[in-house]
């Protein structure tokens, strides 16, 4: 079995900290000096000050391999569970890791790692205001499991193929004027498919102007497997 992923542990040797982190991350990622990344209120700017003022103080060592993202994210969770990290003073980790998500992390109000923070000016313009670090861990592929994971999600939960969920939303959008009139997003907007068509070359799905699609497109969406 050829494995990419792994659940690592990162010991902490300093006295500003618990002891233990444990994640989950790809071989490579780990043994390229991958730490791990808390994003708890409480540990997050600690542990980012020590990571980078005192490296030395950090040890990770791989304690599983697994072939795919998920088996090492149930793995993750299981050892987060026999040890109770959430509750355990000698973890930083602050929540259990599940394919679809995390819980057990309490981010209400002055929890929340948004919390007070002053995003005044921020634009979102094709992701001009992601900062360098963030960047950099997409670059890495570090969040490629959660970006996996919210695609897989939203294609098992997605509430517009529930009928009960979108009618239910549609009666709720009537008596409120949502999206009615000037309320809607697209009032007044030309949309960017008007006119288009998709057509898919067996690989991948993309619109056109109709019958003005390249060599090898053909007219209807890429099948999901």
């Amino acid at each position: 079995m050829h494995c990419l992923y792994c659940v690592y542990l990162t010991t902490y040797a300093g006295t500003k900290l618990p002891k233990f982190y444990v994640g989950s991350s790809s071989i490579k990622n780990v043994e390229n000096g991958y730490k791990g990344s808390v994003s708890s209120k409480e540990f997050r700017a600690i542990w980012l000050t020590e990571l980078t003022s005192h490296p030395e103080l950090f040890s990770t060592q791989i304690i599983s391999k697994h072939a795919t993202r998920e088996e090492a994210l149930l793995a993750e969770r299981d050892y987060q569970l026999v040890n109770n990290v959430v509750r355990n003073e000698n973890f930083i980790n602050k929540a259990l890791a599940q394919p679809t998500g995390f819980f057990g992390m309490n981010v209400a109000g002055a929890a929340n790692p948004m919390f007070g923070a002053n995003r005044t000016g921020e634009t979102h313009k094709g992701g001009e205001n992601i900062s360098i670090a963030l960047k950099a861990k997409y670059a890495s592929g570090e969040l490629d499991h959660q970006r996996q994971e919210s695609s897989n999600r939203m294609s098992r939960e997605n509430p517009s193929q529930n009928p009960k969920i979108m009618n239910k939303l549609k009666k709720k959008w009537k008596a409120t004027g949502r999206g009615v009139g000037e309320s809607n997003g697209m009032f007044g907007k030309v949309g960017k498919l008007r006119g288009k068509k998709l057509y898919t070359n067996g690989l991948e799905t993309k619109a056109f102007m109709l019958n003005n699609q390249p060599p090898g497109w053909v007219l209807g969406r890429l099948k999901q497997k």
